[in-house]
């Protein structure tokens, strides 16, 4: 996991955001482990929020500060 956070130069500025549930290999790796191992923030929205309010997502990046980076 370091060697993945040390490519993609993540660090403790960065926010994650996702909807998938923990116990999903994606909400996992992209809202639990990144940010624990860059030191980051995670910002989750339930799986049934997201289903029903779709638009609640940019709207969360764009209130915390998701949004992508370029390198």
């Amino acid at each position: 996991m370091s060697a993945l956070v040390e490519r993609l130069e993540l660090n403790e500025e960065d926010v994650f955001l996702g909807w998938a549930p923990f116990s999903h290999p994606m909400g996992m790796v992209n809202n639990v482990w990144l940010p624990f191992f860059s030191g980051g923030v995670s910002v989750n929205l339930s799986p049934k929020h997201w289903l029903r309010r779709p638009t609640d997502l940019f709207k969360a990046a764009h209130e915390f500060g998701a949004l992508p980076r370029c390198h």
